[in-house]
């Protein structure tokens, strides 16, 4: 789960049906959930647990089209490892990953009936890139602005005092002139 992340990183995307490549995907957020594609691991609440290939390719496939609709047949093509996901297989998969998601809180699969499934989230779905940005903006900035405010009053302090003294000093620079 550690490792250098590209800035420019991204979840990957589907490339019409292009069958899923654990060990090529990024890791990614779901709210609150961290999914690793390549260990294999999903992390909630600071709990990992190892996960079948086949929940997780089920799971990448649909968080790669987060809000939209995906088919059943396009889960079937995407979703392989060495042999193709049966109805059976995907109801399987589709039932832990919403066990997944009632624990966690941090989304939800909706089946759309005849058609398929759609993965949603409250927040959207960030790289471990991301969400390293999003921490340092949230945290380190606030800090940051809080210095830089302090600055700014010790300087307007500095400045008023300043004007008191210029205030007194030229009646005393006339006396000196006389």
């Amino acid at each position: 789960m550690t490792g250098a992340f590209d800035p420019g990183e991204q979840m990957s995307q589907p490339a019409g049906h292009t069958p899923v490549d654990l060990a090529c995907e990024p890791d990614f957020l779901l709210g609150t959930v961290r999914v690793s594609p390549a260990s294999g691991q999903v992390i909630v609440g600071g709990h990992a647990e190892s996960f079948d290939p086949h929940v997780l390719l089920v799971l990448v496939a649909l968080a790669q089209r987060r809000g939209m609709v995906v088919s059943r047949e396009e889960l079937g093509d995407r979703c392989r490892i060495g042999h193709l996901v049966g109805d059976d297989g995907l109801n399987r998969c589709i039932a832990r990953l919403r066990r997944l998601a009632d624990d966690s809180g941090a989304f939800t699969v909706e089946a759309i009936a005849r058609v398929g499934y759609r993965l949603t989230t409250e927040a959207p779905v960030l790289t471990a890139n991301q969400e390293r940005l999003r921490f340092f903006a949230k945290h380190y900035l606030s800090v940051i602005l809080a210095a830089l405010l302090a600055v700014m009053a010790a300087a307007a302090v500095g400045g008023y005092l300043g004007t008191l003294e210029a205030a007194t000093t030229p009646a005393a620079g006339a006396d000196a002139q006389q």
